[in-house]
């Protein structure tokens, strides 16, 4: 009797449990299952599609060719949700392992065939379409896949992906194989590794002419993708402003923890210089570095509550690591795939040390809805690799300006593990849009691929709006420039390193207690 208060029911799963519906609930087919004709007539026209491969790999058996056919199952509009892809990848099982490597659009799956007698199983079962009737039901048509292309004019450098056959000996083998038509047709190419197995090439060569030289070629068969190689951008718009702060030193009793900045440098200003956590990491000449971003984020991690003078954040101190992952683009350009491999060499080296990192750079593309960007992906490895938290800006969009809606989030904001940040105003001008407290008119919206929730958080990264005169008008938040004069500005950048601020001092309390 004593128990029967508590808030909390245990309830025990079934021992056996052979019902397609949830508890005791009603046990008939689903109306969306295709019955009689219809199911007869969906089989038979699955079936037509589907022995268009016949010869293909039959062909690629003959020869002995080491790629895996793949092909696209389209799936019908209503059934691509999660619970029905279940019933879908039963009917492409061999063995204990299913053929579906990933997805080319919402609702088309990729599927992969390695044999003739795996083609033969799927083909028997498209034909007992009424043991296979749920599968069926959900399907609509295959066809061969064909890798995705992009030309863009004047532009030298692509970025090419392979499929990735979710094994890993067959994408080693697919990438030594691709490598190797690329050395033998004297095509140079630069290797980088984006998350795990996952690796991308880029190759300075108009994408036609590629696809001329591998034609016929199992290189062919590998291909996923072509496309502009992503070039990065940061900018700096910023005032002259007469504000007083002290510097702040730290105590030598305190122990701090560390925020890395991935930026574009930090300047050895008075107010930053005594929190800076050992020497900057960067593959770049002091040449070739011009720290302005940089600077301003680390100002605004250290000093966001002085600026303001407002307590936002309320940390006791924390050190600051420089780490230089993106030049001066006056001197040197920055294409994706370099980017990436600085971040990575970056985190790998300091990861023990730095467990928060600030990344206030994106890519100025806005992501798709059906899949997950390549530079969110390496941050998601980065982050499950090497147990840290990166903190990333959602983007900055100019539509206000122009009377349209907000863009949706860069490339790179779509990270499941990455905590990414949006901006809201902290003040309003005369010609600003936004109420303070509300998004400020340049933060990038969600949500991501699949709808996951992107921003979760944000905070203040200033305001901005028209004036009479239809020019672009700001009120930014505070900082320094790379002289170590007050400066102000407006972006998603700016919020982000008050959140990674924040989380930095959390993590402190959290391992002081520990």
């Amino acid at each position: 009797m004593e128990n029967k208060m508590l808030p909390i029911m245990f309830f025990a799963p079934r021992e056996v449990d052979e019902l397609r519906v949830e508890g005791a609930g009603n046990s008939e087919v689903p109306k969306w299952v295709l019955e009689e004709d219809e199911l007869a007539q969906r089989s038979s026209a699955l079936i037509a599609a589907f022995e268009q491969f016949s010869e293909i790999v039959t062909d690629r058996a003959k020869r002995k060719s080491p790629v895996p056919f793949v092909f696209v199952a389209k799936m019908c509009s209503d059934s691509t949700a999660k619970s029905r892809r279940k019933d879908i990848s039963s009917l492409f099982l061999t063995g204990d392992v299913s053929n579906i490597i990933g997805l080319a659009d919402s609702d088309e799956l990729i599927v992969r065939l390695d044999s003739v007698s795996q083609m033969g199983k799927i083909s028997n079962r498209l034909k007992d379409y009424n043991r296979n009737s749920h599968a069926l039901s959900c399907l609509e048509t295959f066809w061969e896949f064909r890798p995705a292309i992009q030309k863009q004019d004047n532009e030298t450098k692509y970025k090419v992906k392979l499929i990735d056959f979710q094994d890993y000996e067959t994408n080693k083998s697919m990438q030594c194989l691709f490598e190797k038509a690329l050395t033998s047709r004297k095509i140079s190419y630069k290797k980088t590794s984006y998350a795990g197995q996952f690796s991308l090439y880029k190759i300075e060569m108009n994408p036609q002419a590629m696809l001329d030289e591998f034609q016929n070629n199992d290189a062919y068969e590998m291909l996923f993708s072509i496309e502009p190689m992503p070039k990065y951008v940061v900018s700096l718009d910023s005032i002259q402003e007469e504000i007083a702060i002290e510097v702040k030193n730290p105590t030598k009793e305190c122990r701090y923890e560390t925020l890395g900045i991935l930026d574009n440098g930090i300047a050895p200003i008075p107010h930053i210089t005594p929190w800076m956590a050992g020497k900057r990491w960067s593959v770049y000449p002091e040449s070739a570095i011009n720290p302005t971003h940089g600077t301003f984020v680390a100002g605004v991690a250290l000093y966001g509550d002085d600026c303001e003078n407002q307590e936002w954040i309320g940390h006791k101190g924390i050190k600051i690591f420089d780490a230089t992952v993106f030049p001066d683009v006056t001197k040197e350009g920055l294409d994706e795939d370099e980017l990436i491999a600085n971040i990575r060499e970056a985190i790998k080296a300091s990861h023990k040390k730095v467990k928060i990192w600030n990344l206030s750079i994106s890519v100025v593309r806005p992501i798709c809805d059906n899949k997950f960007s390549d530079f969110a992906i390496a941050l998601d490895d980065l982050q499950s690799r090497y147990n840290i938290l990166v903190c990333k800006s959602v983007g900055n969009c100019s539509n206000f300006m122009y009377g349209k809606p907000k863009g949706k989030i860069h490339e790179g904001a779509d990270s499941v593990r990455s905590l990414v940040v949006g901006s809201v105003a902290h003040a309003k001008g005369i010609n600003d849009f936004a109420e303070v407290g509300n998004p400020s008119p340049f933060s990038r919206i969600g949500p991501g691929p699949e709808f996951i929730i992107k921003p979760e958080v944000s905070h203040y990264g200033g305001n901005a709006g028209i004036n009479q005169n239809g020019e672009l008008v700001t009120t930014g938040v505070k900082s320094f420039s790379a002289d170590g004069s007050f400066a102000s500005s407006v972006g998603t950048s700016f919020s982000t390193p008050r959140i990674a601020s924040l989380a930095t001092g959390l993590y402190h309390l959290n391992s002081r207690r520990v």
